[in-house]
């Protein structure tokens, strides 16, 4: 008789499907859109994805992770929590660190509203007799909407000067990482000599220039800077400050809680201080 043969199937496991966690279908916030005051118009080299027209970006609120590194000293202080929160938070911004000082400046208000809400606490101290340390609230979207933006039609005219020798000084806003830099040379404590005072000098001037005659190394604009007259550099300066005439206006218009006097607070919103 012929032996039937016996096969052992094991039963195959049912793998559990994951469950979809219902606490976490009301806490993706969507966030708000804003308009940076540069509108965008200085980022040819991959700061921004494609996708952002006239510097419109998308904010989405911190979480509780970015709001630990933005209150941290030492990633504050190097320029990191402001890469990796940007970077999470406003997926758009690719390089943080290359965008503009003020547009930072911009984000920074947005993004604490967004995550926040509208209303941020601060305490002042007016110069008036017998003055208390006495709080004060800031409408963060007064800064928001009163933020000048950068007009697209006379960039070019205000971001160029002649010298009289002929040759084009292309300029352009501070970047963030520059700004990061000069907080860490002030804050380093040692005294200056003038020949560091003369390579910080020079190091201001250069982020600051896109293109001299059309060429854009920094290593050759360096040089020039330190062989054109002191006049030359006075004409830049002062062209640089005028063409820095944008972005947010961190003054707080107030009545001093002491003296009753209409008074102007300049508030602490900056990379290091506005998230502490």
């Amino acid at each position: 008789m012929e032996e039937q043969a016996v096969t052992n199937q094991q039963p195959v496991p049912t793998i559990p499907e994951a469950r979809v966690n219902p606490l976490l279908a009301r806490v993706e916030m969507p966030g708000s859109t804003f308009q940076l005051p540069s509108r965008g118009l200085f980022y040819k080299k991959g700061e921004l994805r494609d996708d952002v027209e006239m510097g419109e970006v998308h904010i989405h609120p911190m979480s509780a992770y970015d709001e630990i590194l933005m209150k941290s000293p030492d990633h504050l202080f190097s320029g990191e929590a402001v890469d990796k929160v940007f970077r999470r938070c406003i997926p758009q911004v690719l390089l943080p660190l290359k965008l503009l000082a003020k547009d930072v400046d911009f984000l920074l208000v947005c993004l604490r509203q967004v995550t926040f809400g509208n209303e941020m606490d601060i305490t002042y101290m007016h110069d008036c007799e017998d003055a208390k340390a006495n709080p004060y609230v800031i409408q963060l979207s007064d800064f928001i909407s009163s933020s000048k933006k950068i007009d697209p039609t006379t960039v070019v005219k205000n971001y160029t000067v002649t010298l009289e020798n002929g040759q084009v000084v292309k300029l352009n806003p501070s970047r963030f990482e520059d700004v990061i830099k000069l907080y860490q040379s002030a804050e380093t404590g040692n005294q200056l000599t003038p020949e560091d005072e003369l390579d910080m000098s020079v190091h201001i001037i250069r982020s600051i220039i896109f293109s001299v005659d059309g060429e854009e190394d920094p290593l050759l604009i360096e040089e020039w800077i330190r062989k054109i007259s002191a006049g030359w550099l006075v004409k830049l300066t002062k062209n640089i400050e005028k063409a820095s005439d944008f972005g947010p206006d961190f003054s707080l218009h107030a009545m001093c809680k002491d003296c009753e006097k209409d008074i102007v607070i300049q508030t602490p919103v900056n990379p290091i201080s506005f998230f502490m």
